[in-house]
Parts: C-alpha cells; sequence; structure tokens
C-alpha cells in the first residue's frame, strides 16, 4: 500500500509540474508586445555592453610603434622601420580628433658625452605618406643647376585603426643640424600635393656649383603611400630642370609646378 499510495503522489507532482509549465508558457504567448519588446532590448543592451567591453580590451591590448625612423638617401625606397626605443602601450583616448594637418619640430639632445643629436620630428594624420627632401646645388661637373638629396619617406595606417589612433609620428636623428638658426623650431604643416619649405638649410657638398644659392629641406604630407622610385625619378628630374638664378619666390612657383603622372599603374 505504502508503494501505491507513493507511486500515486510521484505522479500528482508530475501533472502538476507539466500544469504549471503549460501555464507559463501561455502566459508568456499572450503577453503584449511592448513586455516582449522590452525584454528582447534589454538583451541586446547586454549584448551590446559585452561587446563593447571586448573591443576596448582588444584596442589596449594592441601595440604598435608610434615612433619610425626616417632613413635618407632612400631614392624613392620606402624605409618605414619600428624603433625598438618607440615601442608602447598606446592608451585609449576617449574622443580622437581627425588631424586635418601635419607637424615639424626641431629638437636638440645632449648625449651625455659632450656631443648633441639633432632631431625632426614629424606628425602626420593616419594613412597619409610623409616625404622630406633638401634641394641643393648640383655637381659642378652636372649639366643641371640643382638636385635632391637626403629624401625621406614614412607611411603608417596604425594597423587599421585611424578612427581610435588618427596620426603617427616619425622621427629624423643626426649629428648635424637640419635647420638653420633664424628656422622657426615648430610649424605646421598643410595636407596636400604642394611641397611646403620648413628649413632654409642647403645641402652642399665638395664640388658643389658655387653660384647655385637657393634651396632648403621641404615636405609633402599627402594621402595614401604615394612614394616609389617613379615619383623620386620624376622629382630629380624636375629639380634638375630649374635654371640655375632663381630668387626664393621663383624656386618656390617651380616647386609647386610638379606633378607626378604614375606609370607603374
Amino acid at each position: 500500500l505504502i508503494s501505491i499510495f507513493k507511486e500515486i503522489d510521484y505522479r500528482n507532482r508530475t501533472m502538476k509540474m507539466k500544469d504549471l509549465e503549460k501555464n507559463s508558457a501561455d502566459e508568456n504567448s499572450h503577453q503584449p508586445p511592448e513586455k516582449k519588446r522590452a525584454k528582447i532590448q534589454k538583451g541586446l543592451f547586454v549584448v551590446g555592453l559585452v561587446l563593447i567591453l571586448l573591443v576596448r580590451r582588444l584596442v589596449n591590448s594592441y601595440r604598435a610603434s608610434i615612433d619610425v625612423p626616417l632613413a635618407i638617401n632612400s631614392k624613392g625606397e620606402q624605409n618605414l622601420a619600428a624603433s625598438s626605443s618607440g615601442i608602447v602601450k598606446w592608451p585609449h583616448p576617449p574622443k580622437p580628433k581627425k588631424l586635418n594637418h601635419g607637424k615639424v619640430v626641431f629638437l636638440t639632445q645632449d648625449t651625455g658625452d659632450g656631443s648633441l643629436l639633432y632631431k625632426r620630428v614629424f606628425t602626420a594624420p593616419c594613412e597619409h605618406g610623409l616625404l622630406v627632401f633638401n634641394i641643393g646645388p648640383a655637381p659642378d661637373f652636372a649639366p643641371y643647376a640643382y638636385d635632391v638629396y637626403e629624401d625621406a619617406y614614412g607611411y603608417a595606417d596604425n594597423g587599421g585603426l585611424c578612427p581610435i589612433y588618427p596620426s603617427w609620428t616619425a622621427t629624423q636623428k643626426a649629428t648635424f643640424p637640419m635647420w638653420e638658426r633664424d628656422d622657426p623650431t615648430e610649424q605646421r604643416i598643410e595636407l596636400g600635393e604642394i611641397e611646403q619649405k620648413i628649413s632654409t638649410r642647403v645641402v652642399t657638398h665638395d664640388g658643389s656649383k658655387q653660384f647655385v644659392k637657393q634651396g632648403g629641406d621641404f615636405v609633402i604630407i599627402r594621402k595614401g603611400n604615394f612614394y616609389n622610385p617613379s615619383y623620386y625619378r620624376q622629382l630629380q628630374e624636375h629639380v634638375r630642370s630649374f635654371p640655375p638664378k632663381l630668387n626664393t619666390e621663383e624656386l618656390k612657383h617651380m616647386l609647386e609646378e610638379f606633378e607626378f603622372y604614375d606609370t607603374e599603374m
């Protein structure tokens, strides 16, 4: 008898649980649309919050070089290389602003052994290339008056994270000053295809033409990874076409006439 009563009690409990589950399902099926919509929105909010936290963790763990050395005399070859001293953990800026210009700063550093280290620190927008070069007198034996010297180039897309990290920095180092005393030590660089003069320093070598006095350091910051051997050759040919007797404004005007035609497309 005890076994029979236990079996009857177990069946009664099972039937009650099924009735409760059925009633709960019926209640959910008859909920008004507002309540269903509120539950869905709450679920989406939780999922979105989790995704945001995951993305922030991923971004904060991203490491890249934001300070890259620019080698000279590249002749159109890209020379973007990571600096072992420039590998840092990027902070997470709250609201980064898109950069609509570049910048150059001239710095002098005491090395501690009685000598000085000279730096040019450039800042450019993400996904923009930066070209710096010098125009100076050609050798005496050359049939042209001017030539291109010390060209250096860099480009960075910040690992595809331009909306978060909208700029990149490049540094040139030398044991000699890369600017003249009267040159501004900090300058804004406009974006585009026009070369902007940042220094009146003129690179000369033994045997350079003595009557050629004009020249200086120029910078181009423009969208895309634009510099290549073809660009270098066309720029060099354009500079070598300058007449020997130029004033500052004439040199600037002739340089602005340079147009690059991509022959490698």
